[in-house]
């Protein structure tokens, strides 16, 4: 079974309401995936700022949220990769897609990724116009 992973802007009051039923839905703007987690999205960083990964750029992604002991959890992107994210061109994107399939965690060609990276710039776009965040809500 995949793991849910939903992106979405808000701002940190809203951000929690996300909880990934119909009572709890935020009016936002919203991409649905699967298997996306922090760890993933930390590698990301890593290749979009061009360092090695560590086991502590997991640290940058703050979780808001963590129902029944990680059952369903929400993590803010750090502002840095939002920023980086939000003015990636097509020839980075083509970069950022090759580089990060290839990791262990992805393990798929680019051309599966490629769209998850234009929906995280657009959101990324919008999360810098609204003054707001970029959120991952991920439900096991």
């Amino acid at each position: 079974m995949a793991i849910l992973s939903d992106f979405y802007v808000a701002d940190n009051d809203v951000a929690a309401r996300h909880r990934g039923d119909a009572r709890n839905q935020i009016d936002t703007d919203r991409v649905q995936w699967k298997g996306i987690t922090p760890l993933e999205l930390s590698i990301l960083r890593a290749i979009v700022h061009r360092t090695e990964w560590q086991d502590e750029d997991m640290d940058a992604f703050d979780c808001i949220l963590d129902v029944d002991s990680g059952s369903r959890m929400i993590h803010r992107l750090p502002d840095d990769l939002r920023d980086r994210l939000s003015r990636v061109d097509e020839q980075e994107i083509e970069r950022l897609a090759s580089e990060w399939s290839a990791t262990d965690e992805l393990e798929c060609q680019a051309d599966d990724i490629r769209p998850l990276l234009v929906d995280l710039r657009r959101l990324s776009q919008s999360a810098k116009v609204a003054t707001g965040g970029v959120y991952l809500w991920n439900c096991l």
